[in-house]
């Protein structure tokens, strides 16, 4: 099979055939269509890799699924079995029927670990002087086994993103740029800091700037900041309009480095970290899942656009906006809902949180959204994630009809993806969520904390009144 070719285990990729047997099942129980100007017994397969992930996407051209009737399909808890990481399944109008399966690819770390200790929390800290002779360059593929066991050092295996652990994974976003990196290497040639540029879609045009690990013996001389520094630099040469990042919660040390390099709070993702991520040397409060703090950071001046949002959201806006010295007008003239509703999600199970894209927003937007939020209940997430594109007309209607599943602010990402600003929105789940320790840098960050949390709770309260 080919996804074996790509390094799935036998295994899994025997159980990726069952979800795929019985889409082609499903689609063929589906009553023909006649006016789709195509062969409507045909069902098409087709397999891709985005990043670290291989996709298998069905399409027929029978009667278009209404999403009202995917969650109760067998594949659907197959799905929720684990025999692929998501599944959305959904009709796009021309397109057909078209159920996508993400896989994340797996790995194998091997030997990389042998002989590697997880850093106690009053491990030795080197000199200033050690600090100051390590060379901070580009990421390239000889380093993959050393930033593991860098990670490993740190983090042992609670680090939320278990990419960190994938040699031929990160290797292969390397070699096609969805991930650009910078290290920190000592005398010895042992990787000792990371921190990256990271495109979840070829398309994207504001990368994640995160993945930043320090080895505990090396903190306390600046080279978290050196290292942003150096990561900042790159992305000028790239010539991206700005980067987005994620910082903890439990200390300011990150918050604190961003702000120096620019950055500014756009939001506070509630729930949306693991709880039991340990940090070597570091307070790990666990109080329930943790919230981060998303900044950007604009590294370019970008073309004004208008941005269709709520007029609730106005004041909050144009406060950022001005933070940013980005230029925006706000328009709350929001065209109504209609056409058809498009997206892809992507779950997380690790971080426990789930990513959904809206590529069209339509007037079955509460249904689509719904029936999908159906189907990832079985996994159990903290959070769910969802991207609204603000040059859409219909924007701001669609935020405000997304409150009914309990959608909120989450963090604004200017020029996320080609055209248009994004309004990521946050649906926490019913895990315990830490907001209570919720620590910032600065008296900004404190009102947007503040603003962000209320509004999850005046959504909660619409749910129940």
């Amino acid at each position: 099979m080919a996804l074996t070719a790509l390094g799935l285990r036998v295994e899994r990729a025997g159980r990726v055939r069952t979800m795929v047997e019985e889409l082609v099942l499903e689609a063929r129980a589906r009553e023909p269509f006649p006016g789709a100007g195509v062969d409507s017994s045909m069902v098409h397969i087709r397999l891709d890799q985005l990043g670290h992930n291989a996709r298998v996407l069905v399409t027929d051209f029978r009667m278009p699924l209404q999403a009202k009737h995917t969650h109760r399909l067998p594949s659907r808890r197959l799905a929720s079995l684990g025999f692929v990481d998501s599944l959305s399944i959904a009709s796009h109008g021309r397109d057909g029927n078209i159920a996508i399966c993400t896989i994340s690819l797996d790995d194998d770390h091997g030997s990389t670990l042998d002989g590697v200790d997880v850093l106690p929390d009053d491990v030795e800290r080197v000199s200033a002087q050690q600090s100051g002779e390590l060379v901070l360059r580009e990421m390239v593929a000889g380093d993959v086994d050393g930033l593991i066991r860098c990670v490993y050092r740190c983090y042992g295996y609670s680090y939320p993103d278990d990419v960190m652990y994938k040699p031929s994974v990160l290797r292969r976003m390397l070699r096609t740029g969805m991930m650009k990196s910078v290290v920190a290497i000592g005398n010895a040639g042992e990787v000792v800091g990371h921190c990256s540029l990271t495109f979840a879609h070829p398309s994207d045009l504001v990368p994640e700037a995160g993945r930043l690990v320090v080895d505990p013996r090396y903190r306390g001389h600046q080279l978290a900041a050196r290292l942003g520094k150096a990561r900042n630099n790159v992305a000028v040469t790239l010539g991206l309009p700005g980067l987005w990042s994620e910082c903890v919660t439990n200390h300011v040390a990150s918050q604190r480095n961003l702000l120096a390099l620019g950055g500014v709070e756009t939001g506070l993702l509630i729930g949306a970290g693991p709880s039991d991520v340990v940090m070597s040397g570091l307070a790990n409060i666990n109080d329930g899942r943790r919230a981060l703090m998303p900044f950007y950071i604009p590294t370019a001046s970008g073309e004004s656009r208008v941005n269709h949002i709520p007029p609730e959201h106005v004041t909050t806006c144009e406060l950022l906006a001005t933070r940013l010295g980005i230029q925006r007008d706000w328009s709350v003239a929001c065209r109504p809902l209609d056409g058809t509703t498009a997206l892809s999600v992507d779950v997380n199970l690790v971080s426990g949180v789930a990513f959904i894209r809206l590529t069209q927003i339509g007037a079955d937007l509460v249904e689509v959204v719904g029936a999908e939020l159906d189907a990832l209940i079985a996994y159990e997430l903290g959070a769910v994630h969802l991207d609204v594109p603000l040059a859409d007309e219909t924007a701001g209607a669609a935020i405000v009809a997304l409150e009914r599943h309990g959608f909120c602010w989450a963090t604004w990402i200017p020029n996320e993806h080609p055209g248009t600003d994004v309004l990521r929105l946050q649906r926490v789940g019913e895990h315990l969520s830490d907001t209570s320790h919720v620590l910032c840098a600065r008296s900004e960050g404190d009102q947007l904390r503040d603003w962000v949390v209320s509004e999850w709770h005046r959504v909660r309260r619409g749910l129940v009144d």
